[in-house]
């Protein structure tokens, strides 16, 4: 709250120059005090203001100009320049001055009145001062440069009237709707509310308001200013609220409350790791978090006549992941069974395709399977999974090495597998082997069933072959005598590839010592 203690000085001081007021002497300046609020005047019931000053054209009544016209509140209300007509008066240094208000026992004194004003532009203007002595001095309430919130709004709208000479600086509401001729613009084109925080005129001393108008001595043909449904009470209260839609970790925020101080509200998200994007300004914004978690997202909303209000909401967000068994060897034996990280249930699911609201869901054939999971107090969650047919495609290939000579027992197979599911076994017929590779085969058919996990199963069928016997032509005797030599030769089929020939006793050149037949 605003430092009391230099109106109290500024107060006392008066009481110390010279003879220009003695304390009995202010507080006689306010014979009655009105304390009871909230205070709304609209003047249907009589004028309870006072006018005056040089020039002075302030008339209660029924606002009547071409432009001005009608009362905010019910038929009446102050006008400058009459009620007619447009013109106001020449050299005019006037006021409007109120009753005195004791606004000690407000929290957040606040004011506000309609005002509509027509008035050469920068020239001519009408200011609103306060004054805590009874009106000896008067101080201008606000500026031009106050920023506008729920409580401050259409505030003085020029830095400098030429005209107002009773302000200092000469700041308040200036100009017209009209077009054309005198300076113009800057009208305010009917009645607004404006408003303001009372902090800085809150005394032990009763205070008391006044509006002030300024004009020129040329281009005076304007309607004027009229004034209306005056209101000191307190400040209205801040009413910040938000809600919040979310996708996943991706969240949409909107605040709801007082216009003026809700769009100037701060956020904070509670998600300190993402630094600079943690907070935010404005009614609306997004966040998206880096994961699943509780986190507190706070709005803050503030105003220049109040005490900043916060609120505070829990973010939900969690994860998923999914279990999957995919398609065996039996059809449509697949199964997902989906784990929420992170939320608090219970949980409604919703799958597509199917329309499933369990947690799992089974007898299914390969394919991609999403579903929605939502829960009260957390961001609605969706994701996708597929379920394969690993299982269904379990297969078997045999590489065979066939047996080295007819009848021998050295053939092989190995045999290879893909597809299925966890680990394989192998059962070999005839044999009973139990590994993938099969040894010491003799030449025949063999066959190999692999099994998976699933129970699935595939069969090999493996044929180990043999090549041709090798078989020699029977040879024709040979008569030779003694000293005589021959060269003996064979002929033979089968085997594999070419054959060599190895005699016994050597040859195939041979020369007997004896005669031979």
């Amino acid at each position: 709250m605003h430092d009391r203690r230099r109106h109290i000085a500024k107060t006392n001081l008066l009481l110390l120059v010279g003879g220009l007021c003695v304390a009995e002497v202010c507080s006689a300046q306010c014979t009655t005090v009105i304390s009871s609020f909230p205070y709304d005047e609209s003047f249907e019931s009589g004028p309870t203001w006072t006018a005056g000053g040089v020039n002075n054209d302030w008339v209660w009544g029924t606002p009547a100009h071409p432009t001005v016209n009608g009362a905010a509140q019910g038929l009446y209300a102050w006008c400058v320049g009459g009620l007619t007509g447009s013109f106001y008066s020449n050299g005019q240094q006037s006021w409007l001055e109120s009753p005195c208000f004791d606004i000690s026992g407000l929290t957040y004194p606040w004011l506000s009145f309609s005002i509509w004003w027509e008035t050469e532009r920068n020239y001519d203007g009408i200011g609103l001062q306060y004054s805590l002595n009874g009106g000896t001095t008067w101080i201008n309430l606000g500026g031009s440069t106050v920023p506008s919130d729920c409580h401050t709004m259409n505030w003085f709208n020029s830095a400098n009237i030429t005209a107002l000479n009773l302000a200092s600086p000469r700041s308040g509401w200036s100009g017209t709707s009209t077009t054309g001729g005198c300076a113009s613009g800057g009208g305010s084109g009917g009645y607004l509310t404006a408003s303001f925080c009372l902090l800085d005129a809150q005394s032990i001393d009763p205070v008391k308001f006044r509006f002030i108008f300024g004009a020129g001595t040329i281009c005076n043909t304007f309607d004027g200013v009229a004034i209306d449904a005056i209101h000191i009470g307190e400040a209205p209260p801040l009413n910040a609220d938000f809600t919040y839609t979310c996708s996943g970790s991706a969240v949409n925020f909107s605040a709801t409350g007082n216009v003026g101080c809700v769009e100037q509200g701060t956020w904070n998200f509670g998600d300190p790791s993402s630094g600079a994007a943690n907070s935010a300004t404005g009614a609306s914004t997004a966040h998206t978090y880096p994961g699943p978690g509780n986190y507190t997202a706070t709005f803050t909303m503030t105003g220049s006549c109040g005490a900043p209000v916060a609120v505070q909401r829990n973010i939900v967000i969690a994860g998923l992941s999914f279990d999957v068994v995919d398609v065996s060897c039996t059809p449509n034996s697949g199964s997902v069974t989906v784990n929420v990280d992170g939320g608090v249930g219970p949980f409604t699911y919703d799958w597509d395709p199917g329309g499933a609201s369990t947690a799992m869901i089974d007898g299914l054939a390969p394919g991609e399977y999403t579903v929605l999971v939502q829960a009260s107090d957390m961001c609605p969650l969706q994701g996708s999974v597929v379920v394969g047919e690993d299982g269904a495609n379990l297969s078997a290939t045999a590489t065979v090495t066939d047996a080295t000579c007819a009848g021998s027992d050295d053939g092989a197979a190995s045999i290879s597998v893909s597809g299925g599911t966890g680990t394989y076994t192998f059962a070999w017929v005839p044999g009973g082997g139990t590994t993938s590779v099969a040894t010491s085969l003799a030449p025949g058919s063999y066959t190999c069933t692999v099994s998976d996990e699933a129970g699935c199963s595939a069969a090999v069928e493996v044929a180990i072959d043999e090549p041709e016997a090798v078989i020699i032509d029977p040879l024709s005797d040979v008569d030779l005598c003694a000293g005589e030599s021959t060269v003996l030769s064979a002929n033979a089929s089968g085997g594999v590839g070419a054959l060599t020939f190895t005699w016994t006793p050597e040859g195939p050149e041979v020369a007997p010592e004896i005669s031979t037949t």
